[in-house]
């Protein structure tokens, strides 16, 4: 699922049908979403998951309406890093 929604340009996003059993990088998949108001990754499942560098990166008006476990992913960098 990397780069999935890369440089999207809209506000919002129903991921509740979304199946992430099997995926380990979600590398900036939500990057540069300037537009991006909100996400609800509660049907996520990040068991799998590895990578996650970036994934936010840049989605300056995004808030998280849950909380996101990240005890198992090995690469979080600049996991909400904003660049000027």
């Amino acid at each position: 699922m990397l780069q999935i929604w890369m440089e999207c340009f809209i506000t919002e996003l129903d991921l509740s049908s979304f199946n992430t059993n099997n995926v380990t990088h979600m590398g900036e998949m939500f990057s540069n979403c300037e537009n991006l108001n909100e996400l609800d990754l509660s049907s996520f499942n990040f068991n799998n998951v590895i990578d996650m560098n970036r994934i936010f990166y840049y989605s300056i008006k995004l808030v998280l309406i849950n909380k996101i476990n990240l005890i198992k992913i090995k690469n979080e960098n600049a996991f909400i890093e904003v660049k000027f």
